[in-house]
């Protein structure tokens, strides 16, 4: 089926705080009539350059902008209050960026400590610039102290320093035996005395073919820009008013950039081809299972590009989560919280934002929740084609043959693409191919018309020409009870249309060894009957089943990464792989999704690669510098659109990966398909989960308790008392206007996939 693009986004959102989380949503109507996006446009660089300033000639390791500044080998102590002890050396040489506006000082000023514990004096070196400066022993406790700076060693923009930590014993270990090797100072602040404040940011960036740099510099705006190895000034403005860096000169090198004082509209210039954008969801697949399966495909996609293990999706839902992605808005903020329901047309989604920057836009779906029975009601909203095999949970390897052949009718033009690949596997009911004693049978009046084994879950087919009159369908099994999920009869011939159908024996969805329907005709027609069975996996046999899907859906990935490597189309995409929620596999007590908010149902495998191009290594390296940090579904869309140099969807909550920012996830469920409505906030230390209906709320440390076994919210709640205010404020809002729609017609098909 092909769906066409239905027009520019029309109608007015209201604004939304989330408090501690400064998230608004702006008011805006149409914005139909602004301009598309250019695909000749300029990178934007100002989102790159973070929103907080630092402070020239201050690296101030207990606040964000100082974080900012951190190059590499540091960690954190503490993640529960890190600002508050500023960064561990996480090995012998740890590094960061020293910000000079006119590169003067005559020393600076360092306040740091050693592990306490340790039996003997620490000493720590600092190199500037690659020239010593001093070393100084530390004994355990924080010490302020000075080191002289030889003229000129300074230099204006950025400065290396590096720290470097050793022991002036011999001894390796301490008293206890622990080995020290890996133990580093820990940096709290450095300050350059006697030199010139001012505020700057800082990004950076690979220069690509025919490169120049512009920006408003207003009356006291500087840019400086630096090779990030040697640190050699390759460009500063001064003069008020306007920059212009002609860079042709330095393709291909990575170079800093920082910005002091008035510096707005950062622009990088360049000759390079668009690149493409390939979505890849393989829906209900958790963030632990990778490790528990081979998984060569998606190992190799995680080697190739960026992982990060702290991504969580917005609900474990199919449809919610795929339009928080989609839209970068919470559940209750887009309206979409249940299977079934329509996307608001006014809702902003990437797939039409991707069509008005002038990329092809595809999809191949396979799952039916992703689509109801009229066209540009749901996600398929925005994309050229929109595809999928019959049947409502396809398997990979019947949606791989579609996105090939989208891939072989992409526009000969060479336009840039947007292909959105979605697989169902791993999904209940979990296949399994294993035979069974005797195949079920699919009788049609009395006669044997198909086999079929219940475990492998399969979706069969029978055309076949009927006279007028009643006809009976029975789906049998005697070895083994069996699910019918669905039965319809289509009628393919003058009258078309599903035929109205009476359940004699059995009912759908409940086990039984028999069911038999019936339907009528009142003239000879070709009819298709469609029916959907599977067998009721045991509980003993899930884990082992779910694994199996797994593996399926990555040998499916593997086939299509390969599909885009033979026509030259992986090196210059911009590929996202993640999943829509994960599964639970008896956590809990429990098994499948929707029901709850713990980690197995929203901690989901998030691997962003780049393209290769050179311009791209500076993002590359941005998107590695984040891989500790926690990632929502919100982010994605701000992320995939600032890196390729679009602008920003209208009314994104979700914030780019190229900016430094505290993350919190928001994630909820709602009834009816849950049983309750619930709300939870959760970082990189703590969960906070809210159940409205039953007063109740539970916390857990996900740190040293990640099962989420010890509810610690008596003990431990006012550790993030705002989060119990935003959700209970967020539940009694959505009671007052929140409406959960859902067409009668789509509620079979959600009982067929075992939603309701």
């Amino acid at each position: 089926m092909v769906y066409k693009y239905s027009g520019p986004f029309q109608g007015t959102w209201g604004n939304f705080c989330c408090h501690f989380l400064a998230v608004v949503v702006a008011t805006f109507s149409s914005c139909g009539g602004d301009p598309p996006p250019s695909l000749s446009a300029p990178f934007t660089l100002d989102s790159r350059l973070g929103k907080s300033p630092f402070e020239g000639g201050v690296v101030d390791l207990t606040v964000d902008s100082g974080l900012l500044l951190v190059e590499s080998g540091w960690h954190t102590a503490d993640s529960e209050a890190p600002s508050e002890f500023g960064l561990w050396a996480s090995s012998e040489v740890a590094e960061i960026w020293l910000p000079s506006l006119e590169g003067k000082g005559t020393s600076l000023e360092v306040t740091a400590s050693a592990p306490q514990f340790l039996p003997f004096e620490f000493k720590v070196s600092f190199k500037l610039n690659g020239t010593a400066i001093g070393d100084q022993v530390l004994t355990g406790s924080q010490e302020e102290f000075f080191l002289a700076l030889p003229p000129a060693l300074l230099i204006p923009g950025m400065n290396r320093l590096a720290v470097r930590s050793s022991h002036v014993e011999s001894a390796r270990t301490d008293n206890k035996g622990t080995d020290t090797r890996s133990l580093g100072v820990n940096l709290v602040r450095v300050r350059i005395t006697d030199g010139q404040a001012g505020a700057g940011r800082l990004t950076r960036i690979v220069i690509p073919s025919d490169g120049v740099l512009e920006a408003d510099t207003g009356q006291d705006g500087r840019v400086v820009v630096q090779d990030i190895h040697s640190l050699l000034e390759i460009g500063q403005a001064i003069v008020p008013g306007k920059l212009r860096l002609e860079l042709e000169a330095e393709v291909g090198r990575e170079v800093l950039v920082s910005c002091w004082g008035e510096v707005s509209n950062l622009t990088l210039q360049g000759t390079w081809r668009p690149a493409n954008l390939v979505l890849i969801v393989c829906d209900t697949l958790r963030a632990d299972i990778i490790a528990q399966v081979e998984t060569p495909s998606l190992d190799a996609l995680a080697a190739e590009g960026v992982l990060f293990p702290q991504a969580f999706s917005h609900a474990p839902m199919t449809l919610p989560s795929h339009t928080a992605l989609f839209s970068s808005r919470y559940p209750h903020v887009s309206g979409v919280v249940n299977n079934g329901q329509e996307v608001p047309k006014d809702l902003p989604l990437l797939s039409d934002w991707m069509k008005r920057s002038g990329y092809e836009t595809h999809a191949v779906a396979s799952l039916g929740t992703l689509w109801l029975g009229r066209p540009g009601i749901s996600l398929d909203r925005g994309f050229e084609t929109f595809q999928h095999a019959r049947g409502n949970d396809a398997r990979g390897s019947e949606s791989v043959p579609l996105m090939r052949k989208v891939l072989d009718e992409l526009s000969p033009k060479g336009s840039p693409f947007f292909l959105f690949a979605h697989f169902a596997d791993p999904h209940e009911p979990y296949r399994d191919s294993a035979p069974i004693e005797s195949p079920g049978e699919i009788i049609l009046d009395g006669e044997v018309i198909a086999e079929f084994n219940p475990r492998n879950g399969p979706h069969i087919d029978h055309n076949v020409v009927l006279p007028a009159g009643k006809h009976r369908i029975e789906v049998k099994c005697d070895s083994m009870k069996i699910e019918v999920r669905s039965v319809h009869a289509w009628n393919r011939g003058l009258w078309k249309g599903w035929l109205k159908k009476e359940l004699i024996e059995g009912e759908l969805m409940v086990p039984t060894n028999s069911l038999v329907a019936e339907f009528e005709l009142t003239t000879e027609e070709a009819v298709q009957l469609q029916i959907w069975v599977a067998d009721k996996t045991p509980r003993s046999e899930v884990p082992r089943r779910y694994k199996l899907e797994v593996a399926r859906a990555d040998k499916a990935i593997g086939e299509l990464v390969a599909a885009l490597k033979e026509r030259d189309l992986w090196d210059r995409s911009l590929v996202i792989f993640t999943s829509d929620h994960g599964e639970a596999l008896g956590e809990h007590g429990s098994y499948g999704h929707v029901q709850t908010l713990y980690d197995e149902q929203v901690h989901i495998p998030l691997m962003i690669k780049a393209p290769e191009e050179l311009h791209w290594e500076g993002m590359r390296s941005r998107l590695a510098s984040q891989t500790g940090e926690l990632v929502r579904h919100i982010d994605l869309v701000p992320t995939a659109l600032d890196m390729l140099g679009l602008g920003e969807l209208p009314g994104q909550m979700g914030r780019s990966l190229l900016q430094d920012a505290a993350r919190v996830l928001v994630t909820e469920t709602h009834a009816p398909e849950a049983k309750h409505d619930k709300y939870a906030c959760r970082d990189i230390q703590y969960k906070l989960i809210y159940t409205p209906e039953l007063d109740k709320v539970e916390m857990y440390d996900v740190v040293k308790d990640p099962g989420e076994l010890t509810d610690i919210f008596k003990e431990a709640g006012s550790k993030r008392a705002e989060w119990l205010t935003l959700l209970k404020d967020t539940a009694a809002r959505w009671k007052e206007g929140g409406r959960i729609e859902v067409d009668e017609s789509e509620l079979d098909r959600l009982k067929a996939m075992g939603y309701l």
